[in-house]
């Protein structure tokens, strides 16, 4: 299977990232889900930059006079979606954490350098390619099984190869859920591998403040957060389905969904159709948002009048204003 590139995580999630001083009121802050850039360790990393200083601002505009809107630190990662000449400085169009903007490329490494910054710095992980694999107390295919982790899953690598029993490859793995951490054998040819860094921290004029629609508990607020984990790096396919290779925006929803064991339709429509249609006054965190008339595109609300969505081919897995364009309906499964 051909492996795809990782762009980037902002787990903070996570995909992390920049503890830093700020000047005046400025304050880090940091985004729960999206704080880690992921590099497919058979790639040339290209495209992705790795900081070789502390806070290392990144502007809003190519200019050192503009305003910073993120931090990176030293070993923290970036995706370079481009280049730009200002004022005598080579400036790269970067993405990390959830954050836009330009960084002096003065500062920052890419290419074999960069792999290499990562895998000494970095944390060696593994996703899932399969649409569930079982970790297994040995390494042998009747061995017990710990538990059953599915596709776009991101494991801690703790033994890279290991030979099992029955013949099979296996690769020692953990991963925590909800605090308990589950650690055993998964059959490799499932895996792809990829180092792991920290991503940008957003900087705030002031300290974020949760709305009761992005408080409320449940599987609701279990579905936004894991939702925004894709942020910044699963890239948009149309008539994808995969939480690590690709999807489209009703693709995207279908599978974070499912991943909760709630069942929804394939495409947006359907999905709108097929929900409880509610008002603005009732939508709750995890809830659907439907765009366009004809019913064309489908976000996940993720409280504060935010959205997880995979946009298009141009933006990927984003988080934007509920409002950015005029929501045609909201939809509910969870309640």
């Amino acid at each position: 299977m051909k492996k795809t590139t990782i762009n980037l995580v902002h787990v903070v999630l996570c995909f992390a990232l920049v503890l830093t001083t700020m000047f005046c009121f400025n304050s880090v802050s940091a985004d729960a889900a999206s704080s880690y850039i992921y590099g497919d360790t058979d790639s040339g990393f290209k495209t992705i930059g790795i900081s070789t200083t502390d806070n290392l601002n990144i502007r809003k505009h190519a200019s050192s006079s503009s305003a910073s809107i993120g931090k990176l630190q030293k070993y923290y990662g970036m995706v370079i979606k481009g280049s730009k000449k200002a004022d005598g400085t080579t400036w790269y169009r970067v993405k990390s954490g959830g954050i836009t903007g330009y960084v002096n490329s003065k500062y920052v490494v890419k290419g074999a350098e960069a792999k290499h910054l990562a895998k000494v710095n970095g944390t060696l992980v593994a996703s899932v390619e399969a649409s569930k694999m079982n970790l297994r107390e040995d390494p042998d295919k009747n061995s017990d099984i710990v538990k059953t982790v599915h596709d776009g899953d991101i494991l801690k690598v703790v033994t890279n190869k290991v030979s099992g029993s029955d013949g099979k490859v296996y690769a020692k793995l953990s991963i925590t859920i909800k605090g308990k951490t589950y650690t055993g054998y998964g059959v490799r040819k499932y895996l792809n591998y990829y180092y792991r860094v920290k991503a940008a921290t957003k900087v705030s004029s002031s300290s974020s403040s949760s709305s009761s629609s992005s408080s409320s508990g449940g599987k609701g607020a279990q579905i936004a957060s894991y939702a925004q984990r894709f942020v910044g790096w699963l890239p948009y396919v149309h008539g994808g389905e995969s939480l690590s290779r690709g999807a489209d925006c009703s693709g995207f929803t279908q599978a974070i969904y499912r991943h909760f064991g709630v069942s929804i339709p394939r495409t947006a429509r359907s999905q709108y159709y097929g929900s409880h249609r509610i008002s603005r006054s009732n939508l709750r965190v995890g809830d659907l948002v439907f765009y366009y008339s004809g019913i064309r595109h489908v976000a996940i609300y993720i409280g504060n009048g935010k959205i997880v969505h995979e946009a298009n081919s141009r933006r990927d897995c984003v988080i934007n204003n509920m409002n950015y364009v005029t929501p045609y309906g909201y939809g509910t499964y969870l309640h």
